[in-house]
């Protein structure tokens, strides 16, 4: 890992340990807990996304599925919770890879691809009306399982807050590895080509499915800790997360490490300033993305990266 690199990163974690003491309110530390979601959410999509030009519509039923998988089976088994954490992960890892396994080996353009994946969605949010005796459909679950029941006493918040700092920062790490190995240049031998990727020797299935494999367990794996952090979960947590997601990676820039940063960071604030302003919130934000989509389709990475190169090279003429 490059000394650059690892400065970067210490530089982002010591920012975020360091925002609870700004932001302290209880309000203000269920705001960063969820920013870190949203954040781990769009990581997720920036690498089967951003890098593999996969377009999953169905994010919302993976994170769903970890949910409830999470919720449900911790009591019915009368297991600990952390044990059914990582099945909750792997079975939403295991339907994702299916779904790119089925979408590449026929060649499904992403059109094809994004109507399968909605589908998908969709058949979710039925199966979980249906099977209403197990998931409370509309209702939804209270959750009495909690990864934190250890913790008599502390600050639940912000003890939630530094688990998911911790788990964002391993997941840099580990994306970090991935995109500057072997595997991250097939990715973009794929995004760049993937006609010609497959005449050089790459097998672009195997790394489509592994692309979906990674960003689906993420999915399933922060799908259960939302579940363990809000204690409830019902269908309309998941309806529209989908486009959320989407919309703070292009935001942000995709197959970048600090697009989905900096797109989960902006969406959260504008979503959180909007909100007072009721039913016309909705009409706002989307004036709003228009405009910021038509001067930023690169996303704010591009775009900062230009500003600061022109700063530094302004600076070093100056000298």
């Amino acid at each position: 890992m490059k000394k650059a690199s690892i400065v970067q990163k210490v530089i982002i974690l010591a920012v975020y340990a360091l925002l609870p003491i700004i932001f302290s309110h209880s309000y203000q530390l269920r705001l960063l807990n969820l920013l870190i979601f949203f954040t781990m959410f769009t990581l997720s999509s920036n690498i089967i996304f951003g890098h593999t030009r996969q377009l999953f519509l169905c994010q919302g039923a993976l994170v769903g599925i970890g949910s409830y998988i999470s919720a449900i089976l911790p009591e019915r088994l009368g297991v600990a919770p952390w044990i059914i954490l990582p099945v909750g992960a792997l079975t939403s890892a295991g339907i994702g890879s299916l779904i790119s396994a089925v979408s590449s080996i026929r060649r499904l353009s992403i059109i094809f691809m994004a109507v399968l994946t909605s589908s998908f969605q969709v058949i979710f949010g039925e199966l979980i009306l249906g099977l209403r005796h197990i998931t409370g459909a509309d209702e939804g679950i209270v959750i009495r399982s909690d990864i934190l029941r250890g913790l008599i006493g502390a600050n639940r918040e912000l003890v939630y807050y530094y688990l998911l700092i911790a788990t964002l920062f391993a997941t840099v790490i580990i994306y970090d590895k991935i995109v500057n190995s072997r595997v991250g240049v097939a990715f973009r031998c794929i995004v760049e080509d993937e006609i010609a990727a497959s005449f050089i020797g790459i097998n672009v299935v195997k790394y489509k499915v592994l692309s979906a494999f990674i960003s689906s367990f993420l999915f399933g794996f922060m799908g259960g800790l939302y579940a363990y952090y809000n204690l409830y979960i019902c269908p309309s947590m998941f309806q529209n997360i989908d486009v959320h997601i989407l919309v703070m990676l292009v935001f942000g820039g995709m197959g970048t490490l600090t697009g989905p940063l900096l797109g989960a960071g902006a969406f959260t604030l504008i979503s959180e300033l909007l909100r007072p302003l009721g039913p016309i919130t909705t009409l706002i934000f989307g004036i709003l993305l228009i405009i910021l989509f038509l001067f930023f389709r690169e996303g704010l990475v591009v775009h900062l990266k230009r500003i600061t190169g022109q700063f530094f090279k302004k600076h070093k003429l100056c000298f």
